[in-house]
């Protein structure tokens, strides 16, 4: 690829397509939306076998590989676009032109090395027990502010309940956005709250999260 610019190499060299899926794997994973996800990976080995970031597909011929409608394309491109890993250019009949761009400066895949690191720095050994006393914590929380909606990135959310056989191990709570179901976003205790988690031998450790955490929504919340 000797004759193709420096920038472009730069830019190609994102498309292992091994890599992505290894990397945003998690964030469609917590979405319980495994078709959308397919279907980017697909458009990234596009570009990975033609070498370049603006790819074209037919939609007609991708709607009968996922089984889905083309209407229903039309969405995941525009949620993909959201999510800030495509950029939509333009089409011509069925065929749809569009650039891959560089999912390491995604937001969704800056927040999760973020979470990645928060877990990885958590030098404390809480155990299960700990885990299963902030869920229920969490869903007291989800019932109270059920009603409230949150401002985080200049978009408006709604809190969830947390998920039934979670297995986190750390404490984070999981937001809705109102105008688009399809897209969540965490926010940990750290990010919200600006502070570490109270040592566990603090015999209010409990009570110190819980009101954290509600006075920190309190001033998303609108």
């Amino acid at each position: 690829m000797s004759h193709i610019p420096t920038a472009i190499q730069k830019a190609i060299s994102q498309f292992d397509v091994f890599e992505v899926y290894r990397d945003l794997e998690k964030y469609f994973e917590r979405q319980k939306n495994p078709k959308i996800f397919m279907f980017f990976i697909a458009l990234v080995a596009i570009a990975s076998k033609q070498s370049q970031t603006k790819v074209f597909f037919n939609i007609l011929e991708m709607s009968y590989r996922y089984d889905v409608c083309e209407k229903t394309i039309k969405l995941w491109l525009k949620e993909l676009q959201r999510l800030e890993l495509i950029r939509f250019s333009f089409k011509n009949k069925q065929l749809y032109f569009l650039e891959i761009l560089d999912y390491k400066e995604s937001a969704i895949y800056i927040a999760q090395k973020a979470r990645d690191n928060i877990e990885n720095a958590n030098t404390q050994e809480l155990p299960t027990r700990f885990y299963k006393n902030v869920a229920q914590i969490l869903r007291e929380i989800q019932k109270n502010f059920s009603d409230k909606s949150f401002e985080i990135d200049g978009e408006q959310y709604n809190l969830q309940a947390p998920r039934k056989k979670d297995k986190r191990t750390f404490v984070a709570l999981d937001f809705q956005n109102k105008a688009d179901c399809q897209f969540f976003t965490t926010l940990t205790y750290e990010h919200l709250t600006n502070q570490s988690l109270p040592p566990i031998n603090n015999p209010f450790h409990l009570r110190i999260i819980k009101s954290n955490l509600k006075k920190h929504l309190e001033l998303l919340s609108s």
